[in-house]
Formats: C-alpha cells, sequence, structure tokens
C-alpha cells in the first residue's frame, strides 16, 4: 500500500480504494453485529430491543433485505400486521427475489383476508428462480395457495348459495295452568225404601 500512496502517477485512487475497502468492511462488521444483537433479544422476546438492532443493522447496510423482513416477522408475532405488511414489502423492494419474505407476507395478507393479493404474492415468488431453489420456502408458498383455494372456495360457495335463514323460534305456548281441583260430587245415601209390611 506505501508503493501506491508513492506512485507518481495516481496515489489518489489507490487511497481512495483503500478507504472504500475499510468503509466496507466496517459497515459489514456494524451490520453483523446489529443483526446478531436483533436475533439475541428476538429470540428473548424483547421484540422492541431487537427491531431496534435490526433497524441499525439496516442502517448498517441498506442493500440488505433481512433485516426489514426480520422487523416484519417481530412486527406479525405482534399481531401488527399492517407494519409487517410494510416491512415484508420493503425487504421485496431491496431484493425482490428474498426467498423467506413470500410465504411470511402471504401468510399476513391473508390474515388480514386479503386474499387475492395473497395468491398474488404467492404466483410472484413462485415465479423466482431463487424461490424455486429454495425448497423449504417453495413447498411452504405452495401449502399456502392450496390453503388460499379452499379459503377463496369457501367465500365463493357462502355468496353463490347463501346460508339458509334458520326458522324463527318457536315461542313455548305459556304454561297451563291445571285446572282448580273441584271436590268430587259426594255421593247421597239411597233414599230409604219402605219396607212392606210384614204379614
Amino acid at each position: 500500500m506505501i508503493q501506491l500512496l508513492n506512485h507518481p502517477r495516481k496515489p489518489g485512487r489507490a487511497v481512495l480504494a483503500g478507504l472504500i475497502i475499510l468503509a466496507t468492511v466496517a459497515c459489514r462488521s456494524e451490520y453483523k453485529k446489529h443483526s446478531d444483537l436483533g436475533k439475541e433479544a428476538a429470540r428473548e422476546q424483547r421484540y422492541d430491543d431487537a427491531i431496534k438492532e435490526y433497524k441499525l443493522a439496516a442502517e448498517a447496510s441498506p442493500r440488505e433485505a433481512k433485516p426489514y423482513y426480520q422487523i416484519g416477522k417481530i412486527l406479525h408475532v405482534q399481531g401488527k400486521r399492517e407494519e409487517a405488511v410494510k416491512y415484508f414489502r420493503k425487504s421485496l423492494e431491496i431484493q425482490s427475489d428474498y426467498a423467506h419474505t413470500f410465504p411470511d407476507l402471504m401468510l399476513t395478507l391473508m390474515e388480514m383476508g386479503q386474499l387475492d393479493e395473497a395468491a398474488k404474492v404467492g404466483k410472484e415468488g413462485l415465479a423466482k428462480p431463487s424461490v424455486k431453489a429454495d425448497m423449504k420456502e417453495s413447498r411452504t408458498i405452495q401449502q399456502q395457495m392450496a390453503q388460499f383455494e379452499k379459503l377463496r372456495k369457501a367465500k365463493q360457495a357462502e355468496t353463490i348459495a347463501p346460508k339458509p335463514v334458520a326458522p324463527p323460534k318457536a315461542t313455548p305456548p305459556p304454561k297451563a295452568t291445571p285446572p282448580k281441583a273441584t271436590p268430587p260430587p259426594t255421593a247421597t245415601p239411597p233414599k230409604a225404601v219402605p219396607s212392606p209390611p210384614k204379614k
């Protein structure tokens, strides 16, 4: 490197190249540090800390899709589905074939009732070579697509043949009060018939 600095023609380029290499290595180590801290915090269910670390990892290496994907997963676990979708989409903006994102984005959209959008994401994912190459992610997407089809058919069946309306419940007749007991008629003793005279 010293020889490059003393090069009579272009010392500036060599210095610049050296600085770029150092900066890249430094950013990469910052990315790894924050990514590892985020992973550890997520494993310990310290989700706010995990999100903070993954955001720092994303700042250190803005061309990495993984931190955004990880933030999306954490938000999904927390039930913040709309925010999760934003981070999953950001992951795909950065790396359009990031295989891990497709199944989680599909699942989140399905849970939100956005079945058509989920199917679209699944089809896009299955068209990506990286997803096809990742057997686990590809199989997961295919399973979710099958689940989507079942949900879609069930939804169609509901709209085509509405559920029968149950007849209104019949109200039971009011309880009849038993008639008041009247005492049975008393038998009157038979009248004595005079007996004939004795002879």
